[in-house]
């Protein structure tokens, strides 16, 4: 029998991985439901504590390892990406809403 080899995650990947999923099935719900404004953030939180979870269960079993030093280093950039592409949805946001 082979043994398999235990694949070691970076630190938050699977909050990362789970939050977008729940973005996709709260927007999708979003749509069905015609919210799309609130089914986002849901979606993003129920992942997120999906994620969170999966998280600690994978760190209980060693199956989670420290960032380097490469990809702390992506992870600020993807942080400021991010924030600038909410800032910039969210004044797009204010401006289609003022406009009705």
């Amino acid at each position: 029998m082979k043994k398999r080899k235990t694949e070691k995650y970076p630190a938050g990947h699977l909050r990362i991985i789970w939050m977008f999923i729940g973005m996709i099935v709260g927007l999708v719900l979003g749509i069905f439901f015609d919210t799309i404004l609130m089914g986002v953030p849901i979606g993003l939180l129920m992942g997120l504590a999906i994620g969170q979870s999966l998280e600690a269960k994978y760190k209980k079993e060693g199956k989670i390892r420290s960032l380097t030093k490469e990809e702390k280093k992506s992870k600020k950039i993807a942080i400021i990406i991010a924030i600038a592409t909410f800032l910039i949805g969210l004044c797009i946001s204010v401006g289609i809403l003022l406009l009705r």
